[in-house]
């Protein structure tokens, strides 16, 4: 059965980092015997059900600070919790919470709401929380993408031209609304 998950990043270039993660995921967790069965669970049920949840959504005005104490008290003990995403999605101090009080078992992050994360954050330090300093990019494909498409709207810029990848401030504050 074939799978679409809509991404939005950088054109052509962490788009594809995103969704190889996402497709990791996807059959990370394939089950023939599911196929087929998929169906729409909302957010506050499916979070009592999983026993992983990952975020990869833009940031916007809406999914800032989306992720609370209520959103962490819902997911199933022992669950692990994964920020891929934006860090300002997540509210830390109830993330940490979560952990100390034996809810969640484990959290993944690769964002954070202030990077680099500061010394003395607990997030550092925490032996249940495996953090990575924003590298979620970081393969050889992507950042060789991300020097050509660099290079290329220098070169169209000096050329008078219109940068392929430019940022439309107009389309960015409508999807920060």
């Amino acid at each position: 059965m074939p799978r679409c998950c809509p991404v939005r990043h950088t054109p052509g270039v962490l788009t594809e980092t995103t969704a190889d993660t996402i497709f990791s995921l996807t059959m990370a967790t394939e089950a023939p015997e599911l196929l087929g069965k998929a169906a729409y669970t909302p957010f506050d049920e499916l979070s009592q059900r999983a026993d992983i949840i990952a975020v990869v959504l833009p940031l916007s005005s809406e999914a800032r600070g989306l992720i609370g104490a209520r959103e962490l008290g819902l997911m199933k003990p022992g669950a692990t919790f994964v920020n891929g995403a934006r860090g300002a999605i997540v509210q830390e101090p109830a993330l940490l919470q979560a952990i100390a009080s034996g809810r969640l078992r484990a959290a993944g992050l690769d964002v954070f709401a202030t990077e680099p994360l500061p010394l003395d954050s607990p997030l550092r330090t925490h032996p249940k929380v495996t953090a990575l300093p924003h590298i979620g990019s970081a393969t050889f494909e992507t950042r060789y993408a991300m020097a050509v498409l660099s290079t290329s709207n220098l070169l169209q810029a000096l050329a008078g031209g219109r940068p392929a990848a430019t940022i439309d401030f107009g389309v960015l504050n409508q999807l920060a609304r």
